[in-house]
């Protein structure tokens, strides 16, 4: 019963052999059971490799291929990862079927054998040079068998092939997916970037590769680098956005804002690219051009029927420009769009904080039923600094309870941003008032932060040996606190200009504890301009300023500026300075230290 029933499997196997390499949903109780067949009468199964007569399945090949395909599909289901190698591989000697190599691929993939697959896979493309899916596979494999040209060259070559098969065109670029391919891998970033600079190489009409190692260089501060990857990029596409505004990134970076500045204006007067009319408008608003930002972004903004990313930036200009009856209109035709409306807000709130006038904010901003938390609190915040400014402490207290009560923030962090605005608005009275209710809260708030404050409060009220002794003290608690070092520099640079000799090393450990912060940085530059290191403390204000607009570290720009020669670029600057920031405090920094302001 046992020969027959053998038989009668084999001569539906022979009479069913073209199915037998399907693929594999159509593989599935399409050709035998695989754990192996129950013979009438037993409970055992009957293990087919055990039991049918290998001579019988020999008499033909078309026979003995069955029989390697069933052996090898049995040993799969078994995970006998050996025999089934051994029957797949007497198989494709005879008849190197796709379907069979593929599934002969499989075992040494998911053995984790990729050493083993590389031939199979290379023979595979070889079959089927115009198969994108066999082909991306063989990067595959040279990339995680660690052979990197070959990986670059086949990838090139894929993403040949997927330009031609989509006529040139293809959005995002086929390199996209090989990125995230290898954060998929977790290749390492070195290796990363060798494929990458590879790939680059070889590439003649993608500036994706090019782009993105630029971006690598450039966040590694290796700007002469990426300057060369850059120039073959606009060769390949001189009108790609991205390209302009990784350049706007190193001229920035190298204290030289007007190329960027120049670079821009030149491709967006050839190309009326949006996305570099936006980048441009962008650079001049870090380059605290703010009236020719807004002008430039005029046009931009009926070029690009109101796009959103232009909208945010027109609307923080025309606030900054003062034309608040346009921006409320413009917001309220937006109060179906909240997350248009809540960046557009943000922006407006950061121009606000810049140019210390938060009281104009209650002009422009749209009234809202049921506003979110994160908006109510922007809300009372702004009351709350206007209530303070007026000296209406109930009223400021009054906001910070409506505050409390939305549970965004917990205890000890309300209390910070509490403190914080007094001593914002040099309320110094009211905060040690705070200090002293709130002692319970204040093991709760960073010791450094408490430090800055109750040294701030110290140094207002003149009492300039309790100012060093609370820093000093912190330093001892906190030997890694960059604030109490440049707070305790500076603040002896600002009791008097002759200590800067010895403020210089605590800031100096600041800015190694903390580097390129620019508050930092423009301590450094302070210092080093009361020394007489001019070309210290350009180098460090340059630094300061392109990070932040504050009108402390712009005036500190104009007086080194003017310290150095410069007196066009400082007269242009103070033009900008008194149009914005003309009632800071700022200002008598610039009276005690430039002597044409007074002329």
């Amino acid at each position: 019963m046992k020969k027959l029933f053998n038989l009668l499997l084999l001569f539906v196997c022979i009479t069913h052999i073209p199915t037998y390499a399907q693929t594999g949903a159509d593989e599935e109780g399409s050709i035998v059971d695989n754990s192996g067949v129950v013979e009438e009468g037993r409970d055992e199964p009957v293990d087919l490799i055990e039991e049918i007569d290998a001579a019988t399945f020999y008499r033909d090949q078309a026979i003995s291929e069955v029989y390697d395909f069933l052996a090898a599909e049995i040993a799969s289901k078994r995970e006998d990862w050996e025999s089934a190698k051994e029957h797949y591989d007497a198989l494709l000697e005879r008849n190197s079927d796709p379907k069979v190599l593929e599934r002969r691929i499989r075992l040494d993939l998911e053995a984790g054998s990729i050493a083993d697959a590389l031939p199979l896979i290379q023979k595979l493309v070889i079959q089927n040079p115009y198969n994108l899916a066999n082909y991306n596979l063989l990067a595959q494999a040279y990339l995680l068998t660690g052979d990197l040209e070959y990986a670059a060259r086949t990838y090139n070559n894929l993403v040949v092939m997927i330009y031609l098969t989509n006529e040139g065109v293809v959005e995002p670029s086929p390199y996209f997916a090989i990125l995230k391919k290898l954060h998929e891998f977790e290749i390492p970033l070195e290796e990363q970037l060798t494929l990458f600079k590879k790939m680059a190489a070889l590439e003649e009409h993608d500036t994706f590769p090019l782009v993105l190692l630029a971006g690598f260089l450039i966040d590694n501060l290796r700007f002469d680098e990426a300057e060369g990857y850059l120039e073959r990029a606009l060769q390949l596409d001189p009108s790609n956005p991205k390209i302009y505004a990784l350049y706007t990134y190193i001229y920035w970076n190298e204290g030289e804002p007007e190329k960027s500045i120049e670079l821009l204006e030149e491709a967006y007067n050839k190309y009326q690219d949006p996305e570099i009319g936006l980048e441009l408008a962008n650079t001049l608003i870090a380059n605290f051009e703010y009236e020719e930002a807004y002008q430039r972004l005029i046009p931009l903004m009926i070029l690009t029927n109101e796009d959103p990313a232009v909208f945010e930036k027109f609307i923080g200009m025309a606030y900054v420009m003062g034309n608040y009856d346009n921006i409320k209109e413009m917001l309220q035709l937006r109060l179906d769009q909240p997350e248009i409306l809540t960046r557009a807000i943000l922006n407006l709130f950061y121009f606000s904080e810049i140019l210390g006038n938060s009281e104009n904010l209650l002009k422009v901003l749209p009234e809202i039923e049921n506003p979110t938390p994160e908006y109510a609190e922007a809300l009372y915040t702004i009351k709350a600094k206007i209530a303070l400014a007026e000296g209406d402490y109930a009223q400021f207290n009054h906001y910070f309870d409506q505050i409390a009560q939305l549970e965004i923030f917990d205890a000890p962090s309300l209390l910070l941003k509490r403190l914080l605005m007094l001593q914002e608005l040099e309320e110094y009275d009211l905060l040690d008032q705070v200090l002293v209710e709130e002692a319970a809260l204040l093991p709760a708030v960073e010791s450094s932060y408490l430090a800055f404050l109750r040294s701030m409060s110290a140094l207002y009220h003149q009492d300039y040996n309790e100012m060093a002794e609370i820093l000093q003290e912190e330093i001892r608690n906190n030997p890694q606190d960059p604030i109490a070092y440049n707070a305790l520099g500076f603040s002896l640079i600002e009791i008097d200009p002759k200590n800067a000799k010895v403020a210089l090393p605590f800031i100096s450990k600041a800015n190694l504890m903390a580097p390129g912060r620019d508050f930092i940085q423009d301590s450094l530059a302070w210092a080093y301009y009361m020394l007489g290191d001019l070309d210290r403390a350009y180098k460090y204000i340059v630094q300061a300023y392109h990070q932040n607009k504050d009108p402390e570290i712009i005036a500190h720009y104009i007086v080194i500026l003017d310290a150095i020669g410069e007196r066009q670029k400082a007269e242009d600057l103070y033009h900008r300075f008194n149009l914005f920031f003309g009632n800071s405090d700022a200002k008598e920094v610039l009276i005690e230290n430039v002597e044409w302001i007074n002329e």
